[in-house]
C-alpha cells in the first residue's frame, strides 16, 4: 500500500490536482471555517508530500498520526471538523447518492459494505426495507437500529438466494483484492436480481462523456481527463487516502487501491453474470467533499 501512496505523492500533476479540488470541496462545506479548512488542507499535504520523497513508512504513519493530532483533531468528536463531517455523511452525501439512483431501486434492498449505515438510513427513511452487511460492524449509533449480518467469510454474502432485489455497492470494491472480489460478485449475484455499484473510475477519455454532456460544465472533470490514466489513477489513490486515512481518522483500514476502468467492470460483471443495463457518470460537482470522478452502474443479471 504505502509503495502506491509514496508514488502518488511524488506526482506532482496529481498533488496539485487533488490539494486544489479539496481546498475548494472544504471552503464550500465549511464556510464559516473557511480559512482553517483551506490551512489544514495546505498542511496536511505539505506534511504528505515531504514524506513521500522520503520513502518511509514509519514516517508516514508518524506524520498521518501528527496531521490527526494537530490539524484534523479528528480523535475528538466535538471538534467543529468531526461535528460538520459527520453530519455531511449522515445528510448531504446519502441524500444526494439517493437522488441519484433512486429510480433503478426496487423492492427489498441490501446496503453492501454498509460502514457507518448512513445511507441504510436514508433508505429507509425513504421506505424501503433495508438490511446491512459488511465484515466489522461500524454502525453509528444513529443506525443500530437497522438489521445488520456480519459477514463470517470476507467473500461470502450471509443471506439466502434470491433474497434480494437490489443490491447497492458504494465505493466498496476497490477496497477488495481481486482474489476476494469474483467470490463476492458471484455470492451477490446469486443473492440479488439487481445490483447498482458506485465506482471511482480512471482511464478516461472525452470519448466517455459524449452522451452525458457532462464535461462542458465540470472544469475540474475537464482537467482530469486530459491528464491521462497514470496521473488519473494517482488521482484516485490519494483521494481515498485522504478520505479515508486523513479526514476519516481509520489508521488501518485496508487500502489495496483496486481501481479498475469502465471496460474492466463491464468484462468483470459479465463473467460473473450481470449486464451493465444502465451507466451514470457522477464528476466533480460541489456535493461531494472528497471528489474523485465516479461512475454509477445499474446491473441486472443476464
Amino acid at each position: 500500500m504505502n509503495k502506491v501512496i509514496f508514488r502518488a505523492l511524488q506526482n506532482d500533476v496529481a498533488t496539485a490536482f487533488m490539494e486544489d479540488a479539496l481546498s475548494k470541496s472544504y471552503s464550500y462545506f465549511f464556510p464559516l471555517n473557511e480559512k482553517e479548512a483551506r490551512q489544514k488542507i495546505h498542511k496536511a499535504f505539505s506534511l504528505l508530500i515531504e514524506v513521500g520523497k522520503k520513502e518511509k513508512s514509519d514516517l508516514l504513519s508518524q506524520v498521518v498520526k501528527k496531521i490527526h493530532l494537530e490539524i484534523f483533531l479528528n480523535k475528538d468528536p466535538n471538534h467543529w471538523f468531526s461535528l460538520l463531517y459527520r453530519n455531511y455523511k449522515i445528510s448531504t452525501r446519502s441524500k444526494v447518492d439517493f437522488e441519484i439512483i433512486a429510480p433503478y431501486i426496487k423492492g427489498k434492498v441490501l446496503d453492501f459494505g454498509s460502514n457507518g449505515g448512513f445511507y441504510a438510513l436514508e433508505l429507509i427513511r425513504n421506505g424501503f426495507n433495508v438490511k446491512t452487511t459488511d465484515v466489522l460492524d461500524c454502525r453509528d449509533y444513529s443506525a443500530k437500529h437497522i438489521p445488520f449480518v456480519q459477514m463470517k467469510k470476507p467473500n461470502v454474502v450471509p443471506f439466502p438466494r434470491n433474497f434480494f432485489d437490489t443490491t447497492i455497492v458504494k465505493t466498496v470494491f476497490h477496497h477488495i483484492l481481486d482474489e476476494d472480489l469474483i467470490d463476492i460478485l458471484k455470492s451477490l449475484h446469486a443473492k440479488s436480481k439487481r445490483l447498482i455499484i458506485k465506482e471511482d473510475i480512471y482511464g478516461v477519455t472525452e470519448d466517455d462523456f459524449l452522451e452525458d454532456g457532462i464535461l462542458e460544465t465540470d472544469a475540474a472533470l475537464k482537467e482530469y481527463v486530459d491528464m491521462g490514466s497514470k496521473n488519473q489513477f494517482d488521482v484516485l489513490v490519494l483521494v481515498d487516502f485522504f478520505g479515508n486515512i486523513i479526514a476519516h481518522g481509520i489508521d488501518d483500514m485496508s487500502l489495496p487501491f483496486n481501481y479498475k476502468t469502465m471496460a474492466e467492470w463491464k468484462v468483470l460483471l459479465s463473467s460473473v453474470g450481470y449486464k451493465v443495463n444502465k451507466i451514470k457518470w457522477y464528476g466533480f460537482d460541489k456535493t461531494k467533499l472528497h471528489q474523485s470522478l465516479q461512475v454509477w452502474m445499474i446491473c441486472d443479471r443476464k
